[in-house]
């Protein structure tokens, strides 16, 4: 085993693109909910550049707009490893052509394709898709992720790629967050948590600490040639010269997701967007690239004396930089531990456990969070309802601010009435002007649904409406037969969209970031007859209502 190890460890892949790498995003940067999976790499804000392989293999899935990665492709390495490829543009011609054949055996556009070790087999460079900006990508790059095959941990790309790219520039630290632990810390004469600004690479002002406190850090990385900030790969926090913690960014196992939620301030990110990462550990944080001594990385100023603190930050690529502040031991303020005053609380509120199952329950309404579900320590929220005089029922609001939550909670809404068909009845969801539809089921005049998120407005709703259809065809004798259809569903979405010349299946393919989607005819298996033909599309939505739309073409 440790002889594989050792082999596997030396392995280097080639560069999945042919120009200079300039990085968007890196591996492993704080995200809600999530730790950046890979490196997202820059392509000049243009599509369709080659992607090439980064080593042997086969393609051993394909996906199309399942998930955040829109057109997406998984090589599996025979030395352990798989890449992936997101938000491109278009397959390969034999890879197209596979997925081709999903979606005419399926009817639809969106589909998963696992693939045999035979079926699609490639070499070490060889282009296997051009760049796009599919999926949920916020301008054309190309986002690689590699994984170690057998548990699918995330690992850096760099690691396996080291001339990837030309790096010579220092992460950078913003500020430091001061954690005083409750009953035991006061930091600056306070016990409450504080900001702390760095002037340059260290504190322009003075600063006290006495009992327990914790450290949190607000950096980034750059690199020369793009103004994306990044995450950083190795962080270090010493006291007096000794490590308390750690930190290198690395094999992310890919159940510890929604930890970053624990390791990042995620309060303070949720109000103000910036991620504070803890330089202590958390007693629930499993995530094993983080290392800490006996304290778990806290702090203790139980002495009259300076303490001298350094963070350490490096990159991949070995640049380094240093920050050093002193914290004077001053017990001077200690009786602030036994006067702090208590915040006075307006309204209503609700203590949401950390450790035990939580029932949040108002008229009509009512929420569980599962046992060990919170990814921080215990909080209190205010939920609220709405009366909704004419709704199918009150609107309701489980929590006033975001939770980090690591499992499904049931959410259960009482009907004020029951509807004609409640096979199309569902909970609709809002939030900062998005909407959503989560499918519900109806009992006894209550309606039940697993959701994500407690803050979100949620109230039933009832959709007995078809989808709007509109189509066009290009019909001109020099044009590409192109039909160009919009859909549009303004109650629970458009599920799915199927188009039919003389009942013979065609695929509709998205227009992207838009609701229209076209097809080419050229590329189906109709054949031209030069003669009129009846052209159909089908729209459905998520409760189940169908339009369909005909219209006579000369194809």
């Amino acid at each position: 085993m440790l002889i594989l190890n050792m082999l596997l460890a030396a392995v280097t892949y080639l560069s999945p693109v042919r120009f200079e790498v300039l990085l968007a995003g890196n591996f492993g940067e704080p995200r809600p909910n999530h730790f950046h999976a890979g490196l997202d790499i820059k392509t000049d804000q243009v599509e369709g550049k080659p992607i090439h392989a980064i080593g042997d293999g086969y393609v051993s899935h394909v996906s199309v707009n399942k998930g955040g990665t829109g057109y997406c492709i998984h090589v599996r390495h025979p030395e352990g490893y798989t890449s992936v490829y997101g938000h491109l543009q278009k397959f390969s011609p034999i890879i197209e052509a596979i997925v081709k054949r999903k979606q005419y055996r399926e009817h639809q556009c969106d589909v998963e394709v696992d693939l045999n070790a035979t079926d699609c087999p490639v070499k070490r460079g060889q282009v296997i898709a051009l760049s796009g900006d599919t999926g949920a990508s916020e301008g054309p790059h190309l986002h690689l992720e590699i994984h170690q095959t057998d548990n699918w941990k995330l690992v850096d790309p760099l690691e396996m790629i080291p001339d990837l790219l030309n790096d010579t520039v220092p992460p950078v630290a913003n500020a430091f967050m001061a954690y005083p632990v409750k009953g035991s810390g006061v930091f600056c004469g306070e016990t409450e948590n504080r900001r702390v600004d760095f002037v340059g690479d260290s504190i322009a002002e003075r600063l006290t600490a006495w009992g327990k406190v914790g450290f949190a850090l607000n950096a980034a990385d750059f690199m020369q040639g793009s103004s994306n900030r990044c995450g950083v790969r190795f962080t270090s926090l010493l006291v007096d010269s000794v490590e308390v913690f750690s930190c290198d960014m690395n094999n992310v196992p890919p159940s510890m997701h929604k930890l970053v939620n624990l390791w990042g301030d995620y309060d303070y990110y949720d109000k103000n967007g910036e991620w504070f990462l803890k330089s202590f550990i958390h007693p629930s944080n499993r995530l094993p690239m983080l290392k800490a001594d006996k304290n778990k990385g806290i702090v203790n100023f139980n002495k009259e004396k300076d303490y001298h603190l350094t963070y350490v930050l490096s990159d991949f690529f070995g640049n380094k930089s240093e920050y050093h502040f002193i914290i004077t031991g001053s017990p001077h303020h200690i009786d602030s531990l036994q006067q702090a005053p208590q915040k006075a609380e307006k309204g209503d509120s609700l203590v949401v456990s950390a450790h035990e199952e939580t029932l949040i329950k108002m008229e009509g309404g009512m929420m569980t969070i599962p046992k060990d579900a919170l990814l921080s320590d215990d909080c209190k929220i205010k939920p609220m309802a709405r009366h909704a005089r004419n709704g199918l029922s009150d609107t309701y609001r489980f929590s006033d601010k975001a939770l980090p939550l690591d499992k499904e909670m049931e959410v259960r809404i009482k009907l004020n009435r029951l509807p004609d068909d409640p096979s199309k009845i569902f909970i609709a969801t809002h939030h900062k002007n998005h909407d959503g539809c989560l499918p519900a089921k109806v009992n006894d005049g209550w309606l039940t649904a697993k959701v994500n998120s407690a803050h979100v407005f949620l109230q039933a709703a009832y959709d007995d409406k078809p989808p709007q259809v509109s189509m066009a065809f290009a019909a001109e004798a020099d044009s590409i037969p192109l039909i160009t259809i919009t859909a549009a569903d303004a109650l629970s979405g458009i599920d799915k969209i199927e188009g039919y010349v003389d009942n013979e299946f065609i695929l509709f393919e998205r227009v992207n970031k838009t609701n229209k989607m076209t097809c080419n005819l050229t590329k189906t298996p109709v054949r031209p007859k030069g003669e009129e033909r009846e052209l159909t599309v089908v729209a459905t939505d998520f409760c189940g209502n169908e339009s369909r739309q005909s219209m006579m073409i000369k194809y």
